[in-house]
């Protein structure tokens, strides 16, 4: 985190849950990187900002994939849980 309280976080899973936190972090001034699996949803999520396909009428607002991120979120449909932690040193 940044001396000013501003993090960097990377979601996995761009469903309705995914997009939501990812949006939810951006709107509190967080640097988001959100990745999808289908590339019609990343196209419509990196050019409208919006993720009509899990998300209807939700404004996200994304920025790059995992670059330059202090955590990284994986949201994934049918996991029991939320994994949530520093990534790895490339």
């Amino acid at each position: 985190m940044t001396a000013r309280g501003v993090a960097s976080f990377g979601i996995i899973g761009a469903g309705a849950w995914g997009t939501a936190l990812a949006c939810h972090a951006a709107r509190l001034g967080h640097t988001v990187t959100l990745w999808a699996l289908e590339p019609e949803v990343a196209e419509e999520i990196t050019t409208r900002h919006t993720n009509s396909v899990y998300l209807p009428a939700t404004h996200t607002h994304l920025r790059e994939i995992l670059t330059g991120t202090h955590a990284g979120l994986y949201v994934h449909p049918g996991e029991p849980g939320l994994a949530i932690g520093p990534l790895p040193a490339a």
